[in-house]
């Protein structure tokens, strides 16, 4: 009886001795922006902030099955309360972190100065203070934009004679998109403005009332100068040539050099690697922190920030540390509205932890569902997802849950594609001031009241299959700019 006693009484020490043993934490971890608390060996430790800009944040070592441990952590923001970091919230009427200004209900409300004066208002997101002048004097740049084969924007530019409509009435090779196509409207010389991707075949006769248009070019001794731009395919069969003329009089000639642009990848795509501010960065990357705040000079960063980063000090100098979260975040970069498509790469995974159901979404359409990594595995994920019409890619981080809820980026790319044949831009000066005898915008036949001018494009290249009097050369999007001097008061 005394034998089963002894065995009863170990077996009580034994289980009361894995009870206490357990180590719990109600903030799930090291999460310096919650207030948590441990509970290990029957007593509890709660996160507590030391002074106003740091925390002593209690956690369990290796999970729950770990001890209770202790890391003194300064803020990234700079703040403080209640057991727990801060981050700064713009709009509330306090400067905090990174802000540079923070007037509450006025941030980004312009400011109205005085006669003559300047006042300063807070700029959208507590970036910067932006200045307003009141009366000022400067040279306007002016311009009018028509494009050839779209109808509604002919309308009242007096067309004449011009091949259809591309890409509807003839089937060419070029349009909007680049897709199944081998023309592309981008290239380190071509137009970037938005492009439809419309045209029209230019005429090779030199009569009067072939392939001509009326556009505003400016006239009077207060315009300084004037261009013409416009855009021309070029076309595989490198034998593409035309003539300008403007009122009569030849402003221009262009003969194919045989040359096609492409976009190099350094020019118009980028390349993240997320990480540390303190850890080394992959060659050819821009450093991305948890602390790179969207700013709208260097055109990228976070509009939501990021819970932290983490240098795991194993792998290549991309993959070894993270950015992570644990709510959906958001990534702002600015791309130019100039008709290229895009390729987006993620890099997902730890070289220290396993993550599971990481999702990413690209303007607003999920391109990643539930991916999965092991512990110390990278993962390359790549979506094709086409033109960025409103000048912002947004991308957002998010983790459908699972065994870890955080998700973890190591690096992003965005390449911008390109290929051989080419809308391109064509751009000259038709006048000068001070030379009035070279100014066509103002003395030449075809003015209209001294506000519209009569260009004509011909063909000087051998002609367009199937038709008997135009030439391989297809014309879109005619701008005409002039510059003047104005007073603004505001």
């Amino acid at each position: 009886m005394k034998k089963q006693l002894i065995m009863f009484a170990v077996v009580l020490l034994v289980s009361a001795m894995g009870v206490f043993a357990a180590c719990t934490d109600t903030d799930g971890g090291k999460d310096i922006y919650k207030k948590g608390t441990v509970s290990y060996k029957g007593k509890t430790y709660t996160d507590a902030c030391k002074g106003t800009t740091s925390i002593g944040e209690n956690y369990c070592s290796r999970g729950s099955k770990g001890f209770r441990a202790y890391t003194f952590v300064k803020c990234p923001y700079g703040a403080c309360s209640n057991g727990a970091c801060t981050k700064p919230v713009c709009g509330n009427g306090i400067k905090e972190g990174n802000e540079k200004c923070d007037t509450g209900a006025l941030v980004g409300v312009p400011c109205t100065p005085s006669y003559k004066g300047q006042c300063s208002y807070c700029m959208a997101g507590c970036i910067s203070w932006a200045n307003k002048n009141s009366c000022y004097n400067y040279w306007a740049n002016e311009n009018h934009t028509m494009d050839v084969g779209n109808v509604a924007d002919e309308a009242g530019h007096n067309l004449s004679d011009w091949g259809p409509v591309e890409t509807t009435t003839h089937g060419g090779s070029w349009g909007s998109s680049p897709t199944g196509s081998s023309c592309c409207p981008y290239g380190s010389d071509l137009y970037p403005a938005a492009y439809d991707g419309t045209a029209r075949v230019v005429s090779d006769s030199l009569s009067s009332d072939n392939s001509t248009l009326e556009m505003p070019i400016g006239w009077g001794n207060f315009y300084s100068s004037q261009y013409l731009e416009f855009m021309a395919l070029k076309g595989i069969s490198m034998n593409d040539s035309f003539d300008v003329y403007i009122g009569g009089n030849k402003v221009y000639s262009f003969k194919d050099d045989g040359v096609r642009q492409v976009q190099p990848p350094s020019q118009g795509s980028y390349y993240f690697d997320f990480g540390t501010a303190t850890s080394p960065v992959q060659s050819g990357y821009k450093q991305i922190t948890e602390a790179s705040a969207y700013d709208a000079i260097i055109g990228y960063g976070w509009v939501t920030a990021p819970d932290g980063s983490r240098d795991r000090a194993t792998g290549t100098n991309l993959t070894r540390d993270i950015i992570f979260g644990a709510s959906d975040t958001e990534f702002k970069i600015d791309i130019p509205d100039d008709g290229a498509v895009y390729f987006v790469t993620v890099y997902f995974g730890d070289m220290s932890y396993a993550h599971d159901k990481m999702s990413v979404t690209a303007e607003g359409n999920i391109i990643f569902s539930d991916v999965n990594t092991a512990d110390g595995q990278v993962v390359a994920k790549s979506a094709y997802i086409g033109s960025v019409t409103d000048g912002t890619l947004n991308i957002v981080f998010k983790d459908n849950g699972g065994d870890n809820v955080h998700w973890s980026i190591v690096g992003l790319d965005v390449k911008k594609s390109y290929c051989p044949e080419q809308w391109v831009k064509h751009s000259f000066k038709v006048s000068s001031y001070g030379t009035p005898s070279s100014w066509y915008g103002r003395n030449m036949p075809g003015i209209d009241a001294g506000v519209n001018a009569l260009i004509k494009f011909v063909s000087t290249a051998p002609h367009w299959s199937g038709y008997d009097t135009y030439g391989q050369v297809a014309i879109s999007q005619v701008i005409t700019k002039w510059r003047h001097n104005v007073d603004v008061c505001v």
